[in-house]
């Protein structure tokens, strides 16, 4: 009979972030009603010409040092746990950017919510490696049909950047970007702290925690093979460049 009146008192438990998810109309995207949403988004940015997607966005703190380089940007996150994607736009709030949106729901989407060609730039930083078993591949961000959405969401002078702190799986991503065929390095490093491309790195909330730990981080910035091949002006560039990247 007491285990009975227990199990009556029991409550469930839910997420208070939840909740607050609701305080913040135009700026967090649910997409519980997709279409509204999507259109809703799309409102946004009409007219604009400078438009980013963070995959996983965390809390903010990248995305939002971005905002404040680049006011006439938009920045859109996206970030599947409440709590990140509430605190992001509570940061967004103090520090007044506006330009700032996060979109709760899968990053694999990315491509259903802005049109072909919309985006200047994809950042993907620390993404899970899922390296503990072979069947778990499947999950990882980093992948042909990323390139793919990717290619076709960018416009011809868009890029992808990426950051993460195994270097397996940054060099085993790089022999799919070869692979793929579209998109080659325009910087790459695996120790993005003693390199050149340091300058002017912003770190995420997860880069700050892995330096602590004295781990190095390999960065990798993509752009289109015909853009770089045209820079470079000649016939054979496209194997120079590949020759030059991966070495």
């Amino acid at each position: 009979m007491a285990s009975a009146n227990l199990e009556r008192t029991k409550v469930r438990w839910e997420n208070p972030y939840k909740q607050r998810l609701t305080q913040h109309p135009g700026r967090i995207f649910c997409f519980d009603d997709f279409d509204a949403d999507r259109r809703a988004v799309s409102m946004l940015c009409g007219g604009r010409s400078h438009i980013y997607g963070e995959i996983g966005s965390g809390s903010g703190n990248h995305m939002l040092a971005l905002a404040v380089r680049h006011p006439d940007a938009l920045f859109f996150g996206f970030e599947v746990r409440y709590k990140r994607a509430v605190r992001t736009i509570e940061k967004a709030q103090v520090l007044g950017v506006h330009n700032v949106f996060v979109c709760r729901t899968q990053g694999e989407f990315i491509d259903r919510i802005f049109a072909p060609a919309q985006l200047s730039g994809i950042y993907v930083n620390f993404p899970d490696p899922w390296d503990g078993k072979k069947k778990w591949k499947k999950n990882q961000v980093l992948n042909l049909d990323f390139l793919s959405r990717s290619d076709a969401l960018l416009h011809e002078s868009g890029f992808i950047s990426i950051k993460t702190d195994h270097a397996g799986y940054f060099r085993e991503f790089l022999r799919t970007v070869e692979d793929h065929g579209t998109f080659i390095p325009e910087r790459r490093t695996e120790d993005l702290y003693t390199s050149k491309h340091i300058e002017g790195n912003i770190p995420s909330e997860f880069e700050n925690l892995f330096r602590k730990k004295c781990m190095p981080i390999c960065y990798t910035r993509l752009i289109r093979c015909q853009r770089r091949c045209a820079a470079l002006g000649h016939a054979d560039a496209a194997s120079e460049l590949r020759e030059i990247a991966y070495g």
